[in-house]
């Protein structure tokens, strides 16, 4: 077998950056301008909703579908095991999951114990004024509020964001975690991205890229649930969502922005100026002098995902809707479609065996039956064609996107598929307060390594909560020294009277 791979670190670097820059969505949060013109949105009044399984009908048919499904398809594949994830998704992981979810996995049981989990979760139908036609960004949008009763006067509340092929389920377990680690919010909002899972859209076409959807979230918060001074949490598309959002004017802006999939353009190119554009210039030359063993790992990683992983990026962005036929008809080639992106994006120094212990069934099936009872996969890969014109623009503007005054935690997983120098990322993220590179992990931390996920996260509110406190004290602080001042010059000036 021939190992595409690049030996020499000089060409893993240089590749891995053009790959950040052009296939890892190429910096979607790279430019301020987003703020420029921020669209405006109506929203109805919301209604309480519970999240829905199969009815009758298409619980049968699905029935019918994976009783023989062993029988009715055959895959050729390699006689090598070794070798038959890097054809795609393998048969042994495939007909695991097909008899798990036939003969024993519950998703009535599942979807009952989120509905236990979350009781407060609701549609609201919203309109944006910034098209003529108000269809065109219309979206039924699904969220959930998770309130908790004793928390502290000054942590914020939280937001937290999917990404793709993930959706609201991905927080089922990693809410509780989130609050046992110390994340003493008030509230957190769970909200579904644009065409994903309950959150419909009014057309299926809309424009909903990155940008537009910080615009929307960022009203959701606080305009519609009147949740300002809140923090965002992103993995995936929900990172970029963040990272635009920390771009937004101050009365939308979050407080902070954690994000566990962070981005970054080439910093090579005369809008980032002649020093910059030359000091990245020697850093591709000389890599060894100037990134550490762990970023030129990273390196080679995102090269071996742009090589081996990344055919689904190219056509998602292009033509999304010929593969949706059969994904939307077939629920085991969804589950297969899923499970390899599950499979590579994983922290997979372990083999790839170790998938089936790296996610729990219910993660896994819970998800695949979410997008097919939904039938979703089509509007949410659609979303990945949505952001080609926004890409297109911003791929001539290097300016950060999150400035100064929003504190940035960045986590580092292992397993992610891309990861940029911090060198970059600065770039992008003018402040970052919270870097942690974890020991084990990937790009779905949130169901891989959901303990050191939350503690990340709840680290980084409680840093935002204790400069909220600092800030929020300055004015007393100043009142009391007047006050002192002006006793002093009293008691000067009863002395002078003496």
């Amino acid at each position: 077998p021939h190992d595409h791979r690049p030996q020499d670190y000089r060409g893993v670097m240089m590749v891995a950056a053009a790959a950040v820059a052009a296939t890892a969505l190429a910096a979607t949060a790279a430019t301020t301008t987003a703020s420029a013109a921020v669209p405006t949105f109506t929203f109805a009044a919301p209604s309480q909703f519970r999240m829905r399984s199969y009815g009758d009908d298409a619980r049968a048919r699905l029935a019918a579908q994976l009783r023989d499904v062993e029988r009715r398809v055959h895959v050729h594949e390699p006689d090598d095991n070794d070798a038959t994830w890097r054809h795609g998704t393998a048969q042994r992981a495939v007909w695991h999951y097909v008899r798990l979810w036939r003969d024993e996995f519950d998703y009535d049981a599942f979807i009952d114990d989120m509905n236990a989990r979350f009781p407060n979760q609701f549609l609201v139908d919203v309109r944006s004024q910034a098209a003529k036609n108000n269809d065109h960004l219309a979206v039924r949008l699904h969220y959930i509020v998770d309130d908790a009763p004793h928390t502290h006067a000054h942590y914020p509340p939280l937001l937290l964001l999917h990404g793709w092929p993930g959706s609201v389920l991905e927080f089922r377990e990693f809410v509780p975690k989130l609050r046992a680690a110390g994340a003493q919010c008030s509230t957190i909002v769970i909200a579904a991205l644009p065409g994903f899972g309950e959150s419909r859209l009014g057309n299926a076409f809309a424009s909903y890229d990155t940008a537009t959807t910080a615009a929307l979230f960022a009203a959701l918060m606080v305009d519609h649930l009147n949740l300002t001074n809140y923090v965002v949490q992103g993995g995936d598309w929900g990172a970029l969502v963040a990272t635009d959002m920390g771009g937004l004017p101050r009365r939308y802006a979050p407080r902070g922005v954690h994000v566990n999939f962070a981005v970054s353009p080439l910093p090579l190119g005369w809008h980032f100026g002649l020093l910059r554009s030359l000091k990245t210039a020697v850093q591709l030359a000389l890599p060894s002098l100037f990134f550490s063993a762990d970023e030129r790992r990273r390196g080679t990683r995102c090269v071996k995902y742009i090589i081996d992983h990344s055919a689904y990026l190219h056509r998602q962005m292009s033509t999304p809707l010929s593969v949706a036929y059969a994904l939307s008809d077939s629920p085991v080639g969804l589950l297969a479609y899923i499970l390899e992106h599950m499979e590579a994006w994983r922290d997979n120094r372990n083999g790839t065996d170790a998938l089936f212990s790296a996610y729990s069934t219910a993660a896994v099936l819970g998800n695949v039956n979410y997008y097919h009872q939904t039938q979703s996969i089509s509007t949410s890969m659609q979303y990945y064609k949505s952001n080609v014109a926004l890409l297109v623009a911003r791929s001539d503007d290097g300016s950060p996107v999150v400035p100064e005054h929003i504190p940035t935690a960045i986590a580092v997983f292992p397993g992610e598929i891309c990861t940029p120098p911090r060198d970059w990322l600065q770039l992008t993220y003018r402040s970052i307060v919270q870097w942690t590179e974890h020991a084990r992990g990937g790009h779905f931390a949130a169901l891989e390594v959901p303990d050191a996920l939350a503690e990340d996260v709840a680290n980084f509110v409680q840093l935002v909560a204790a400069r909220a406190a600092a800030t929020d004290n300055v004015p007393r602080l100043v009142k009391r020294v007047n006050r002192l001042k002006s006793q002093l010059a009293d008691a000067e000036h009863d002395d002078g009277d003496d």
